[in-house]
């Protein structure tokens, strides 16, 4: 496998587990160029984080994301999702996931109450899969 699979297989896995999206080539391919763009020189500040780990045990990327993000916050793993969330805003066909228009205020209300205990959750399920799984570099 080459670097360009490797990445590809990523990019799947990533769409697939925060996003539950299947098969779009297109993004998947406009992650490999945009990888290869953003990281063309190597930044000595960002901590390295065991991706191939993660996408191999196919582990909950979300919250380990969310870990990293509050206790290592420029980390490889953040820098990847966002150019991911980046070529996703772009396309009109996944706005779903960045808008909402609906006018719901109770049911907003509920919502924010249980992604705040979601949040918690990830948290410490985050933390827990980073230290079992040795993924700081």
């Amino acid at each position: 496998m080459d670097k360009s699979d490797i990445l590809f297989g990523e990019a799947e896995y990533f769409l697939h587990s925060c996003f539950q999206i299947q098969d779009d080539r297109a993004i998947c391919e406009l992650y490999v160029k945009a990888h290869d763009f953003v990281f063309v020189s190597s930044e000595i500040d960002i901590k390295n984080i065991d991706i191939l780990a993660i996408v191999d045990k196919k582990l909950h990327v979300e919250a380990i994301e969310y870990y990293l993000r509050r206790h290592i916050p420029n980390n490889l793993l953040s820098k990847k999702l966002h150019i991911l969330i980046y070529l996703l805003e772009s396309q009109a066909c996944y706005q779903r996931f960045f808008n909402n228009h609906k006018q719901a205020f109770l049911f907003g209300f509920l919502s924010l109450s249980l992604y705040t205990v979601r949040s918690i959750f990830l948290l410490i399920w985050g933390k827990y899969l980073v230290q079992r799984h040795h993924l700081v570099l």
